[in-house]
This record gives C-alpha cells, structure tokens and sequence, in this order.
C-alpha cells in the first residue's frame, strides 16, 4: 500500500456527526470495472456515513470536476444554497 493510503487508513478521524449542511460532489470518470466498483465503494461508504449529505454524481468528470464540468458544478452548487434558505 502506498505510504499516503497507509497515513490516511492509521492516522485518519472519524468525523460521525457533522452538524451541518453538506454537498458532497463525486467525480465518477470511465474507468476499468475495479476501479469503477472501488469508487462506488467508496462514495457509498460516504453516504452511510454521513446520511445527512446531499450527495452528487457527476458522470465522465475529470479529478478537477470544478473545471471540467463547471456548469454541472455551479448547478447542483445553486441548488444546494437554494435549498438552505
């Protein structure tokens, strides 16, 4: 494992309970069937643990989703404020 997969995994908190609101954005790329289910994986773990999320997908982004899908961005971004008045 990697050194910074094995800093994350042994020194990394658990923040259970995050008492406010949350949009978390999710870059899903195309990717190999094992990296594809690793994410998923991950972003469903996510969702679990902090069920109170507003949680996005945005399909065939690239790791910098803030730039390669800007619109998409700034739609759910404007949704999600919206949403807190």
């Amino acid at each position: 494992m990697p050194p910074a997969m094995v800093a994350i995994k042994t020194n990394g908190v658990k923040y259970t309970k995050i008492p406010v609101p949350i949009l978390a954005i999710f870059a899903t790329q195309r990717e190999s069937p094992r990296e594809e289910d690793w994410r998923n994986k991950q972003i469903s773990a996510f969702e679990e643990g902090v069920p109170t999320a507003h949680v996005v997908r945005i399909p065939h982004a690239g790791h910098d989703v803030f730039n390669t899908n800007k619109d998409d961005v700034l739609r759910e971004m404007t949704a999600f404020l919206s949403s807190l008045r």
